[in-house]
């Protein structure tokens, strides 16, 4: 499991990758509860399941201040159909941007939030996982 983890400031000198980056099949892997943000390049993406990714699943996720990449970011970078068997639900974003090129990969109940909308605006479900992302003392 990739769980609860805050990245933020990511891609400022690479062009290619993604705040959460996993390659190859992981069968019944999860990846949640995590807060990615402020992508700077716009390849790739802030949740990056690359080539030959599959068997997981991306649920209460959030990606926010896309407005630090020079384009619009890309929340999820699901790029071609050797990704595959890929579920993506419950996601907070603020870019419907997005690659879903997968094998059956199915992203659904994405909530996407006006550029520059407050984080203390933010769905709750979404303010509660950016709460609990993150190092702890």
């Amino acid at each position: 499991a990739i769980s609860f983890n805050r990245v933020d400031k990511f891609k400022q000198a690479l062009g290619d990758g993604g705040g959460i980056y996993v390659l190859g099949p992981q069968q019944g892997s999860v990846m949640e509860g995590n807060w990615v943000s402020r992508m700077y390049s716009q390849t790739g993406g802030a949740y990056y399941p690359d080539e030959g990714s599959a068997y997981w699943t991306l649920r209460n996720n959030v990606f926010s201040n896309s407005s630090t990449c020079l384009t619009d970011c890309e929340w999820l970078h699901i790029w071609t159909s050797t990704i595959h068997n890929i579920t993506v639900q419950d996601s907070y974003t603020d870019t419907a941007t997005q690659e879903d090129h997968g094998t059956d990969c199915l992203v659904v109940n994405t909530t996407v939030v006006p550029k520059a909308t407050p984080l203390s605006q933010w769905p709750p479900a979404a303010q509660s996982i950016m709460a609990n992302a993150g190092r702890r003392a």
